[in-house]
């Protein structure tokens, strides 16, 4: 699994390159920290050009066949972090990242830890924050892809050390492949339902690649071509090639970015109008509610003004009746 090497038994001593060689580097890392499988050897993070991240420390084996390559990859899986957990007698605590370099070109395979929870691992101690770690590194690598694949103009790289050093990989100028692995047991399936959604996401990156100046030059030189006026001839067209892909790309990005904004664009409208609606709908229930409030209020005026207009008519009657007494009195008198 991952990049574990195949048995000794299948291996086969051929060249990678015939008549070439090939450089190879292998890392781990957990946490904020790196060290070289190889060595052992702890490793610190260098900031490059364009804000692109490096290893440096790290060592370089060059080799020239297969079999040289696998004992490399047998050394690093030795000192790989690994621990037993309820789920996994050997469950790895870090990411590992094997490089391959030849003529300035980079291969990068990456090795993930899988994310674990600690009721289902019972993990404890050390192992607990090894796998937060762990969690913490695949959750930024996941709001990177779908970033990427939403096409948005800011991308957290920096968030995660993992993601710092595969910038170039998942964004950069190159081809990426993710394969992705599923539990079948059923406990798992929030997990694979995760996963299922993180390849959905990579599966939308696209990436414009490009072949470098330097790399037209040194396929030119290979040619090895006599015809001066023609080599120069093509180095110019290959050159004019090349502006013309910068151009695309960037023109292409531009487009991408433009509809990013547009779509955020019609979002925020639409929220907008959906707030204005709730608004229009508060305002009419404030209006017949103040309606239906002033309606008791008139119909209580009503009745009080009958109320007093029926008891200034009784004490009308009440002193008239008094001066009816008074002059039946004077009467008899």
């Amino acid at each position: 699994a991952g990049l574990l090497p195949p048995p000794s038994s299948h291996r086969e001593s051929y060249a990678v390159v015939p008549g070439q060689s090939i450089e190879l580097a292998y890392v781990q890392l957990f946490g904020d920290h790196a060290s070289d499988l190889t060595t052992n050897k702890a490793l610190t993070f260098k900031a490059g050009k364009h804000s692109s991240t490096s290893l440096q420390g790290m060592t370089w084996h060059k080799i020239s066949t297969v079999d040289q390559g696998l004992e490399v990859l047998e050394l690093g899986a030795a000192h790989r972090r690994v621990a037993a957990t309820a789920t996994n007698e050997e469950s790895s605590r870090s990411h590992a990242i094997l490089w391959l370099r030849h003529r300035g070109r980079i291969l990068t395979l990456v090795d993930l830890a899988g994310s674990e929870r600690v009721k289902v691992s019972e993990t404890q101690g050390d192992q607990v924050r090894e796998g937060s770690a762990i969690n913490t590194s695949l959750s930024v690598l996941n709001s990177v892809i779908r970033a990427l694949a939403t096409g948005s103009s800011f991308v957290r790289y920096r968030d995660s050390r993992l993601t710092m050093l595969l910038r170039d990989s998942l964004g950069g100028n190159s081809r990426c492949s993710i394969l992705v692995t599923l539990a079948p047991e059923l406990e798992f399936l929030s997990e694979s339902l995760s996963t299922l959604q993180f390849a959905s996401s990579a599966m939308k990156i696209k990436n414009v690649v490009m072949v470098g100046k330097a790399e037209t030059k040194r396929l030119l030189a290979a040619t090895g071509s006599g015809n001066g006026e023609a080599a120069a001839a093509t180095a110019a067209a290959a050159e004019r090639a090349t502006d013309a892909e910068t151009r695309l790309t960037a023109a292409l990005n531009e487009v991408a970015s433009v509809m990013a904004e547009r779509d955020a664009a019609k979002a925020r409208i639409d929220h907008l109008s959906h707030v204005c609606a709730q608004k229009d709908k508060t305002l009419e229930a404030s209006k017949m509610f103040l309606k239906l409030a002033q309606k008791p209020r008139v119909d209580c005026c009503t009745k009080h003004a009958k109320h007093f207009e029926r008891m200034f008519q009784l004490l009308v009657a009440e002193e008239e009746e008094k001066e009816k007494e008074k002059g039946w009195v004077g009467e008899r008198g």
